[in-house]
């Protein structure tokens, strides 16, 4: 069994991408499928981000997205309306992310860049670093015009 776990290591192409085995119940060694998505989360400037790394036919796509804040409502505040709806106006011509409504009405931070197979860490990670620094100036006015709404302290 040990042999095997080796011959199965060793017949890997290098670098060993990231998503090329997997350990089964059992403790062998298994070869899986390249386009089965890696799937991640981290957190940047106190937003919680999940992604995936997905294998294409020319290499792979890597995406990431957060949920920021909920959109205020108009009358909640009709300039804080405003600021995140001309956030999510500014970043329509960004090459490859985005400020959108999401689902819950909330504003979103999403991102998508191809790259390049083997999929390695350093490759997944560099990815990472370009959408997050194309979102940076953006996440920094979220959090200079859109903070989070104090809630009113109950009384005790």
């Amino acid at each position: 069994m040990a042999q095997t776990m080796f011959a199965q290591i060793a017949s890997q192409a290098l670098p060993i991408e990231i998503n090329s085995v997997a350990v089964s119940s059992d403790g062998v060694i298994e070869p899986r499928s390249k386009d089965r998505p890696v799937a991640f989360r981290f957190a940047f400037m106190g937003h919680r981000f999940s992604g995936q790394a997905t294998g294409t036919t020319d290499g792979a796509t890597l995406t990431i997205g957060a949920d920021l804040l909920p959109l205020p409502y108009s009358i909640e505040s009709r300039q804080r309306r405003q600021r995140a709806l001309t956030l999510l106006q500014a970043t329509r011509n960004l090459p490859h992310t985005r400020l959108l409504t999401g689902a819950n009405m909330s504003v979103r931070a999403v991102g998508e860049i191809p790259i390049e197979r083997p999929l390695t860490a350093g490759r997944v990670i560099g990815g990472i670093t370009v959408l997050l620094v194309e979102l940076l100036p953006y996440l920094a006015l979220v959090a200079e015009f859109l903070p989070p709404l104090r809630s009113p302290k109950k009384a005790a």
